[in-house]
């Protein structure tokens, strides 16, 4: 069988579907129509009146946080150490089984768990930490109690460990 018959027999008669089944939108309409128009149709969102701010104003008030610097520094540096180290520690190994480069896969698996090893540490450094004297003076004065409430926060965190 040559090409030109094979082309012959797998010509398939041609169909029109709006012959065969109608035009869509006389059928069935407009399928958009049923939302109508967004534009006109969103809801109004309410404003709160704020004292002291100008109701014309579109500019978003200004909110600032109370939030201890070292605390956002440890909570940001984990994100981003927990990102790599899940990223390090997943592709690593499908480097290494599914492409066979050991030393690029191994790369990322060691950085990834040093990574997450960090975190770790920062989490523990967190713990360690009392957070409660800071709010009480800002002015970089610690309490009083010295070496004994280091000494109970390392006994303690030895029972922890255990």
């Amino acid at each position: 069988m040559t090409d030109d018959e094979r082309r012959d027999e797998d010509d398939a008669p041609q169909i029109d579907p709006i012959a065969r089944w109608g035009d869509p939108e006389e059928r069935w309409g407009d399928p958009e129509k049923r939302w109508g128009n967004p534009e006109t149709d969103l809801p109004n969102v309410p404003r709160v009146d704020i004292p002291g701010e100008d109701a014309n104003s579109d500019d978003a008030p200004e909110v600032t946080a109370d939030i201890n610097p070292e605390q956002s520094r440890l909570f940001w540096a984990s994100v981003i150490l927990a990102n790599v180290g899940v990223a390090g520690v997943t592709v690593g190994p499908m480097l290494i089984y599914f492409r066979g480069e050991t030393l690029v896969g191994g790369g990322a698996t060691l950085l990834g768990v040093l990574a997450l090893t960090r975190v770790y540490s920062l989490y523990r450094e967190y713990q360690a930490h009392d957070w409660s004297s800071d709010e009480d003076s800002d002015d970089g004065e610690g309490d009083d109690s010295g070496e004994k409430g280091d000494a109970d926060a390392h006994a303690h965190a030895d029972e922890r460990n255990r």
